[in-house]
C-alpha cells in the first residue's frame, strides 16, 4: 500500500466533523477541566506575586477605586470634571468585587477575629484573583471553541502556551482597561467561531462592546474582521449586514445608557467618557494627546512581545502565510465547506494583525496597550504551528516516501522541541520579573509590617510616607497602613503628579472613617447618599503633563522614605541640594529593610532578561524603607 495522498492528509488535519459521540463528549469535558485547572492555578499565581508593570494602574485604577471603597486615594488629571476622560462605571464595578468579596470573606475564623489585620490588602489580592478568575473563564471559552471548531490539537497547543507564556502572566491579573478589554475581546472570539445563527451578532456585538466601552475604546478595532468574516459571503451579505447593524446599535445603546447615568451620578455633569478617550488621543490640540506622555520607535513592540512570548510570537507572525499555504498544498481538495472553515479561521486571526498594524503606527507606545490581542498570539501560534505539522507531515510522508511512523515520530520531535524551548524561555523570563523586579512591593510590606505591629492606629493619622524618583513604583493605598498618607518629594521627574482627593465628612466624621470601619451597609450608605469629591474641580490640574508645585514636601514633613539606591551612589555622601539625593547616606535615615533591586542601566541586556541564578553580570541596588533617626 503506496502512502497517502494529499487529500487523504488534508482530511485527517482538518476541521472536525461537528457530529458528536459519547467519547468525545467525555473527552472534551475532561480536557475543558485539565485546561481550567492549569489555567486557573497559573492565573491566580500571577494575582499572588506578578509585579504592577504601569503607574497607571495604580493612580488611575487602583487608587480611584480606593477612594471609592474607603474614602481616601489619589486622584490624577483624567478624573477632573473638565476633562473626564475615565469612567466611573468601570471603576465601580470593580469597586463592588473588592467590597462584596470583603464581607464575604468575614465568614473565614482569621479574619473575623483579626488574625488578618490588613482587611485593604485582602481586599486588593481578593479584586486581583477575581481579575485572574475571569480571564481563566474567558481562555477557556477560547479553548472550547478552538476544540469544537479547529481541531483538539490547536486547542491543547493554545492552552500550552497562554498558560506559560509571560505575556498572559502579566496581563491576566493587571487592573487595566486594557487587560478588562482582552477578557471580553476573548469571550467574543471564542462566541464568534462556528456555524452563524440569528444570535451570534448579538453575543459579539455585547461582549466586544463591553470591551470597548466599559473597558477601552480602540478595542473596538479588533472586533472588526469578526464582523467582515460574517459579510463576506454574497448569499448572506445583505441578511447578514442587517442584523449585525442590528446588533452592535441595540448593544451600544445597551451599555452607554447606564454608563453616562452612572458616570453623570459622579462627575454631576452629561459625558460619554468612551468619545472623550477618542477626542483626547485621536484628535487632540498642539501639545496634548499621548505623544507628549513619551514616544518609542517602530520595533518597540516587536521587542516587547518577543520578551513576552519568545518563538510563540514567531509562529504567530507567520501564522496567515502558514494557513494560507496549507490551503493551496495540503487542503487544495477540501470541499467547498471546508474552504468556507479556513476562510473563517483566517478572519478570526486578522484581529491581531490588524492591532499590531495599528499600534505600531501609533508614536506613543506602552506594552499594555497589546494586552486586548495577548491571546490570540497565543491563539494564531497554536493554529500555525499545527498547520506547520501536517505539512511537514505530508511532505515526508507524500514526498519523500517516509513511513507514516516514522513521519509521526518526527512530528513528535518538532513539538517537543519547540514546546522544550518555548517553557524553559517563558518560565526563565517569568521568574526574571518577580525575583530581579519583586523589590517594591516587598518593601511596602515591610512598611506595613512595621507599623502594624509597632504603632498605635492614633499616631498613624499624622505619619507621611514620602517618595521621589519612585514614585512610579508605588503600589496603591491598599498596601499601606489606615492612616499613612503619600508624600512626593522633588526628583528628576517634572511632569504631573497626582493629589489626594478632598476628603469630605459625614455626621461628624470623615468618610474615609465611616468605610474603613463599618462594612457593607456603611459602604452601601456612603455609596448612595454620602457627598463625593468626584464632581469637584481641583485645583493644578492640567491635560499637558505640566507639574505642578503643590504636589511636593520638604524632606522635614517625611516620617518614612522609601526610595532605590542604584549601586553607582550608593557610597555618596547625602547631598541635600542635589536633585535626588542619596537620603540612605544621611544622618537623619536609618535603613529598616532593604531589598536587591535589578540595576538596569549597568547589566547587560541578556542578563536581566532571563532569570539565569549563575550569572555573575547582574547589578544590583538596594530597594530602602528609611526612618527618620529620633
Amino acid at each position: 500500500m503506496g502512502p497517502p495522498n494529499a487529500g487523504t492528509m488534508a482530511k485527517e488535519h482538518s476541521v472536525p466533523s461537528h457530529q458528536s459521540s459519547p467519547s468525545r463528549k467525555s473527552e472534551a469535558f475532561y480536557g475543558s477541566c485539565f485546561a481550567a485547572l492549569i489555567l486557573g492555578v497559573a492565573r491566580l499565581l500571577a494575582a499572588a506575586f506578578s509585579n504592577i508593570s504601569d503607574c497607571d494602574e495604580v493612580f488611575n485604577y487602583w487608587e480611584a477605586t480606593h477612594y471609592l471603597s474607603f474614602g481616601w486615594g489619589m486622584q490624577t488629571w483624567e478624573y477632573s470634571p473638565l476633562y473626564a476622560i475615565r469612567s466611573w462605571t468601570y471603576i465601580l464595578i470593580h469597586s463592588l468585587v473588592g467590597r462584596t468579596l470583603q464581607y464575604f470573606v468575614k465568614i473565614i475564623p482569621a479574619v473575623a477575629t483579626g488574625v488578618i489585620k490588613r482587611p485593604r490588602h485582602l481586599v486588593f489580592y481578593l479584586t486581583r484573583a477575581f481579575l485572574a478568575t475571569l480571564s481563566t473563564a474567558s481562555e477557556c471559552a477560547l479553548y472550547s471553541a478552538l476544540r469544537t471548531h479547529v481541531s483538539p490539537d490547536v486547542a491543547s497547543y493554545y492552552i500550552i502556551i497562554a498558560t506559560f507564556s509571560t505575556g498572559m502572566y502579566t496581563a491576566s491579573a493587571a487592573y487595566l482597561p486594557s487587560s478588562f478589554a482582552m477578557y471580553f475581546f476573548t469571550f467574543a472570539l471564542a462566541r464568534s467561531f462556528g456555524r452563524s445563527t440569528w444570535s451570534r451578532p448579538y453575543y459579539v456585538a455585547l461582549l466586544v462592546g463591553l470591551a470597548a466601552l466599559v473597558g477601552w475604546p480602540f478595542s473596538a478595532a479588533a472586533g472588526i474582521p469578526l464582523v467582515v468574516g460574517d459579510l463576506i459571503l454574497p448569499s448572506r451579505r445583505v441578511r447578514m449586514f442587517k442584523r449585525w447593524a442590528g446588533a452592535i446599535l441595540i448593544c451600544a445603546l445597551a451599555i452607554l445608557v447606564p454608563m453616562i447615568i452612572i458616570d453623570y451620578y459622579f462627575y454631576h455633569r452629561w459625558t460619554i467618557v468612551p468619545l472623550n478617550i477618542v477626542l483626547y488621543n485621536v484628535f487632540g490640540e498642539q501639545g496634548k494627546g499621548p505623544e507628549i506622555f513619551g514616544t518609542e520607535p517602530w520595533w518597540y513592540y516587536l521587542l516587547n512581545l518577543s520578551l513576552n512570548f519568545n518563538v510563540a510570537l514567531i509562529l504567530a507572525i507567520i501564522s496567515g502565510p502558514c494557513v494560507i499555504i496549507h490551503r493551496l498544498t495540503v487542503g487544495r481538495t477540501l470541499d467547498q465547506d471546508r474552504r468556507n472553515d479556513t476562510l473563517n479561521l483566517i478572519m478570526r486571526m486578522l484581529p491581531m494583525y490588524l492591532w499590531m498594524l495599528i499600534l505600531t503606527l501609533q508614536p506613543h507606545k506602552e506594552e499594555r496597550f497589546m494586552f486586548v490581542i495577548y491571546p490570540l498570539i497565543c491563539m494564531n501560534a497554536a493554529i500555525a504551528l499545527q498547520h506547520m505539522l501536517v505539512m511537514v507531515e505530508a511532505a515526508f510522508t507524500i514526498g519523500l516516501g517516509f513511513r507514516k511512523a516514522h513521519s509521526q515520530r518526527l512530528r513528535k520531535v518538532f513539538v517537543c522541541t519547540f514546546f522544550g524551548l518555548f517553557l524553559s524561555v517563558s518560565l526563565s523570563r517569568t521568574v526574571a520579573l518577580t525575583a530581579y523586579y519583586g523589590a517594591p512591593m516587598k518593601v511596602y510590606q515591610a512598611l506595613s509590617d512595621h507599623l502594624t505591629t509597632t504603632e498605635r492606629p492614633e499616631v498613624l493619622v499624622a505619619t507621611n510616607l514620602c517618595i521621589g524618583k519612585e514614585w512610579y513604583r508605588f503600589p496603591s493605598h491598599y498596601l499601606l497602613p489606615t492612616g499613612v498618607r503619600l508624600r512626593f518629594l522633588q526628583s528628576g521627574f517634572t511632569g504631573l503628579l497626582p493629589k489626594y482627593y478632598h476628603e469630605v465628612h459625614v455626621s461628624n466624621s470623615s468618610l474615609n472613617n465611616t468605610l474603613a470601619t463599618g462594612g457593607w451597609e456603611a459602604y452601601e450608605t456612603a455609596l448612595m447618599k454620602a457627598p463625593r469629591a468626584t464632581d469637584r474641580v481641583p485645583s493644578g490640574m492640567n491635560d499637558v503633563n505640566r507639574g505642578e508645585m503643590d504636589r511636593y514636601v520638604e524632606e522635614d514633613a517625611c516620617d518614612y522614605i522609601i526610595d532605590y539606591i542604584p549601586p553607582a551612589v550608593e557610597h555618596l555622601p547625602y547631598d541635600p541640594h542635589a536633585r535626588e539625593p542619596n537620603y540612605a547616606s544621611s544622618p537623619g535615615w536609618e535603613a529598616l529593610y532593604c531589598d536587591p533591586f535589578l540595576d538596569a542601566s549597568s547589566t547587560p541586556l541578556i542578563s536581566r532578561m532571563l532569570f539565569n541564578p549563575f550569572d555573575s553580570n547582574r547589578r544590583y541596588g538596594s530597594y530602602c524603607l528609611l526612618r527618620r533617626r529620633q
